[in-house]
């Protein structure tokens, strides 16, 4: 009959199809009849199913009211319990943090915990902004995906840095913040003033940002912080490996919060930035101002979260009222590993962290005819 028709065959398919349904909604119930809090995990399932059909459908109304219903039965589950082998094994799947970069001197014990808050912290006009911009440089030299989240420069500027420190590191070239804008300045009235190294830098602009995506949040509220890193998954296709927020005392309070204190409004950002580490476990950099007495300036609860505290130092010489290019780099507090303190020497020009004055890369320092031609990044 089967030869003949083909409707047996059809026919025995489809019990074969609803025998198997059935067969994983009793794996289901069974699993459901032994946990706690049942009708919990069943209407949490059932939320959980509906969520995907709702998302392809478009249907963001509905998937809103889903997501809500489903974050309320979440919180009135039971915490899950691991066994002590479960958790060691659960740890042990954590990616290592990153080491410092070579330019930094620091010692090689040291590295840069994921999954936790990181302070840097320095005073106005040190370096802590610089010092992060080194860390995206070096990752985006790694293909490491980096998020850096700006509530102080705009994304033209911290790219325009980003471009001299790896133009410094790759090729051994000096150029100036105020030179390569004036590139761009004076390239956009007369498209054939600098045409060469505004190639180049477009070019450098678009191969960066495949590693480093920059979102201009100036005084926005930690949860929208949150959310403008969770979108970066848009562009990179996956969780950023990097985050850096620069810097956290512009992080406005969240809408709920803004008749409480300002301590209780530090406490619940900081919570809610330390509980995204924890999930995520990207390494997280939280550059911060200094106050006189070198603690976190209008908030002590990041610095107290914090799992460590990096502090740039640099004397300052009040003849000529410049910061030293020396600079001491130390990770003061480590709740999980060593500390420790290494001297390097920051170029004045470029904002690159060298291991000594007059460093050049490996390589050897290009000629003054090709600075034009160098295809940083290629």
């Amino acid at each position: 009959p089967e030869n003949r028709s083909g409707g047996l065959k059809t026919m025995i398919d489809e019990l074969r199809k609803i025998d198997n349904d059935l067969h994983r909604l009793q794996e289901k119930r069974n699993a459901l009849i032994s946990a706690d809090n049942r009708a919990n995990d069943l209407a949490l399932l059932s939320n959980v199913e509906a969520a995907q059909e709702l998302y392809n459908a478009h249907d963001w109304r509905g998937l809103e009211s889903v997501y809500t219903m489903g974050l309320q039965l979440l919180k009135s589950k039971a915490l899950e319990t691991m066994t002590a082998v479960e958790a060691s094994k659960h740890h042990a799947n954590i990616k290592p943090g990153f080491a410092f970069p070579k330019t930094m001197n620091m010692p090689g014990n040291l590295i840069m915990r994921r999954g936790v808050p990181i302070i840097v912290g320095a005073g106005s006009g040190v370096g802590k902004s610089t010092f992060a911009r080194n860390i995206a440089a070096h990752n985006a030299l790694k293909k490491i995906q980096t998020v850096i989240m700006s509530n102080e420069e705009t994304k033209a500027e911290v790219l325009i840095g980003l471009f001299t420190i790896i133009s410094k590191l790759r090729t051994g070239i000096t150029y100036e913040f105020s030179e390569v804008e004036n590139w761009l300045y004076q390239n956009r009235k007369n498209a054939t003033i600098h045409k060469q190294e505004c190639e180049v830098y477009y070019r450098f602009a678009e191969w960066v940002e495949k590693y480093v995506w920059i979102v201009e949040c100036e005084y926005w509220p930690i949860s929208k912080i949150i959310y403008g890193i969770e979108d970066s998954e848009n562009h990179f296709g996956q969780y950023p490996e990097c985050v850096i927020i620069d810097y956290i005392q512009r992080v406005e309070p969240e809408h709920n919060a803004r008749t409480v204190t300002m301590r209780e409004q530090n406490v619940q950002s900081s919570r809610m930035i330390t509980n995204y580490a924890k999930t995520r476990k990207p390494v997280m950099l939280l550059v911060s101002q200094l106050n006189d007495a070198g603690r976190t300036a209008e908030s002590t609860q990041f610095e107290k979260d914090a799992t460590q505290k990096i502090t740039i130092e640099r004397d300052f010489d009040d003849t000529t009222q410049t910061f030293s290019d020396e600079t001491q780099i130390m990770v003061k507090k480590n709740r999980k590993g060593m500390t420790g303190r290494a001297r390097c020497f920051l170029d004045g020009k470029s904002g690159a962290f060298l291991p000594y004055t007059g460093w050049t890369p490996e390589q050897g320092k290009l000629n003054d005819s090709d600075r034009n031609h160098t295809a940083i990044g290629d």
